[in-house]
């Protein structure tokens, strides 16, 4: 927060800052495009169309920030800074807790890991400076960089057997398809628990279902990821 706004400088209008305010306006009405006055050098004309090569993400946010707060419009970079900032740094540690759970490291062995990466990544990244200059160029950086690994975390994530069946139940259901997936809840399968051992396979039928059964086991479900 003090790199964000210097300790109390929280609404200042950043360099550029105002174009994210008009961009969200103009997609209330329905188009993206953005007011020259607001966008300045950056415009790009496409047409009649002002438009702008800055991904939208920041302007959907200041839809509800500016309906909250109308008056601090054209002055929302540094909450959205650090708001992105939050979300990077918290996929980031999500991600290194995820990594270090099957480490040999003692409990307090991985504690002391995760806040040397986290640390390290907070002060040996672009992420301070890009905090520290919340100009609409940084501003798209760092939701980049923050929605960046907060996909990687949930990608890694997603390798956890709950979430592939949560995938596979609503897969299947958008296919016109659906798997008895509250029974799979129920009765709490998990990848350590789902047996496939077995008996011996007696037929083509159960061949099929031990190797289907060992795909799951091996690859997180049927399909894979």
């Amino acid at each position: 927060m003090f790199t964000t706004t210097g300790g109390r400088q929280i609404f200042v209008k950043e360099v550029l800052g105002g174009a994210y305010d008009s961009q969200a306006e103009h997609l209330l009405r329905g188009d993206v495009d953005v007011d020259v006055d607001a966008i300045s050098n950056e415009a790009m004309i496409v047409g009649d169309h002002v438009r702008m090569y800055f991904g939208p993400f920041p302007a959907l946010l200041r839809i509800h920030l500016n309906f909250v707060y109308p008056k601090a419009r054209g002055n929302w970079s540094r909450i959205s800074g650090f708001c992105a900032g939050v979300i990077a740094l918290s996929a980031f540690a999500g991600l290194v807790g995820t990594a270090l759970r099957r480490s040999p490291l003692s409990s307090r062995g991985r504690g002391w890991m995760g806040n040397a990466c986290v640390i390290g990544f907070a002060l040996g990244s672009p992420l301070v400076f890009l905090l520290g200059n919340l100009s609409i160029y940084n501003e798209a950086i760092i939701w980049g960089l923050a929605w960046s690994l907060a996909a990687l975390f949930f990608a890694l994530r997603s390798r956890e057997v709950r979430l592939n069946l949560i995938v596979l139940y609503f897969g299947s259901t958008l296919c016109g398809r659906s798997p008895p997936f509250p029974d799979f809840l129920s009765h709490g399968f998990s990848r350590r628990r789902w047996n496939c051992s077995g008996s011996r396979a007696s037929s083509n039928g159960r061949i099929g279902r031990h190797l289907d059964c060992h795909q799951f086991a091996s690859h997180g479900f049927l399909a894979g990821i």
